[in-house]
């Protein structure tokens, strides 16, 4: 009797945002070399290149502004039907409240959220996404308890949060599952960089003190995200799962 994995996403073709950098661009490298045939969008050229090299012609790529009305119809108008959809695109920024005003709001909403309500919206009215599809989108653990000098982050993120499981339950009924992942931190090029800018080597040292398991690395969400677009989580809609390395659970 063939047994019948269905983790495997060998056929699956799959549309990623955020395709270029840190967590994006971990999960295209997996699902480039579990088979999978994938759309990817970002704005590094030399690291779209390189996701259509590794994909040797399974990859096309798309550079693109998400912030862009235009550029999200572009998208969408340039890719196939699509089994999964992966929203990674994303930007933090520390803004105190006394200091927010209504461009820094604006600048991080529109890629953090708006993205991807319009990108999801507009894929599901052109009809791009197959019945049993999955949709993902990363959250963070930054929508579960408030973090100082982040009110713009932690509301878009739990704005996402919100959103998706109200687009699970109008999605049902094309059996289109929606779902989010919310990381603790990852050890990305923003996690890095942010050493030496807004935080110290001693601050980081400190903060990943708190994590029973350590900081995580990309790959750790690009096979929970894979989890996600494969069948065997099937039964699974409108959940957020919290991938923190235990950090949550620290009083």
């Amino acid at each position: 009797m063939m047994f019948n994995n269905k983790l495997d996403v060998n056929s699956k073709i799959v549309l990623i945002t955020g395709a270029t950098s840190g967590i994006g661009f971990a999960t295209s490298k997996l699902l480039i070399n579990l088979g999978c045939s994938l759309f990817v969008v970002g704005r590094n050229r030399v690291k779209l290149e390189e996701l259509e090299t590794l994909g040797k012609g399974k990859v096309v790529s798309i550079k693109a502004d998400l912030r862009n009305f235009e550029d999200i119809k572009m998208i969408v108008e340039n890719i196939s039907i699509i089994d999964g959809f992966v929203h990674s695109a994303g930007v933090v920024n520390s803004i105190p409240l006394q200091f927010i005003n209504r461009e820094s709001l604006e600048r991080e909403r529109s890629l953090n959220y708006d993205a991807f309500l319009f990108l999801t919206q507009t894929l599901v009215k052109k009809k791009k996404i197959n019945s049993n599809g999955s949709i993902v989108s990363l959250a963070s653990i930054a929508a579960h308890f408030g973090i100082i000098g982040s009110s713009l982050y932690c509301g878009n993120k739990a704005a996402l949060i919100a959103t998706s499981k109200v687009f699970a339950k109008e999605l049902a009924s094309k059996n289109i599952r929606v779902n989010t992942i919310s990381p603790g931190i990852v050890r990305t090029e923003m996690v890095n960089n942010a050493e030496g800018q807004h935080l110290t080597k001693e601050a980081l040292v400190l903060d990943e003190q708190k994590y029973p398991l350590g900081y995580g690395e990309p790959d750790d969400v690009a096979y929970c995200i894979t989890f996600l677009l494969s069948d065997a989580s099937k039964w699974m809609t409108g959940q957020d799962i919290i991938l923190d390395g235990g950090r949550t659970c620290y009083v």
